[in-house]
């Protein structure tokens, strides 16, 4: 027997998800930004090259420490980018899609049992006959657009 999951996703949960990549955005913009020390000390920031004494030229493993510890930071630097990237994303997907839904609902005279009529409920059955997979041809596997239309 298959088992069957049901995934309700309501304008409460998108609110919710959507002030929480807000609220990892302000992080990660936290930990970017430079920070200043009371001290007196070079202020510093993940982003640039920060620096690093651990002896002189002729200290090899400590030439090498420092470079090793530059690479590191590179990768997180793009890591933590790439994070913020698609936290944005994601942030502005939902931000646009409750707008555009909050815009266009009182236009809609779709009940909600005819709103789930058009979700299948069963996995893709070809319709017609041969290999072809009915109407539009192909296997029958996917259904909808495709990628960009």
């Amino acid at each position: 027997m298959v088992e069957r999951w049901t995934i309700e996703v309501t304008e409460q949960t998108l609110q919710s998800l959507r002030k929480e990549y807000e609220g990892l955005l302000a992080e990660i913009g936290d930990r970017l930004a430079t920070h200043a020390w009371s001290s007196g000390a070079p202020a510093l920031s993940l982003r640039r090259p920060f620096p690093l004494w651990l002896g002189g030229a002729q200290f090899t493993e400590a030439v090498e420490l420092a470079s090793a510890l530059g690479d590191l930071r590179e990768q997180i630097v793009g890591r933590v980018s790439s994070t913020y990237s698609n936290t944005s994303s994601l942030y502005w997907g939902l931000e646009f899609l409750l707008t555009d839904s909050e815009a266009v609902e009182e236009l809609s005279t779709l009940t909600a049992a005819e709103f789930e009529a058009f979700i299948p409920i069963g996995g893709a059955q070809p319709t017609g006959g041969g290999a072809g997979g009915g109407a539009g041809g192909g296997s029958g596997a996917g259904s909808g657009p495709g990628p960009g239309v």
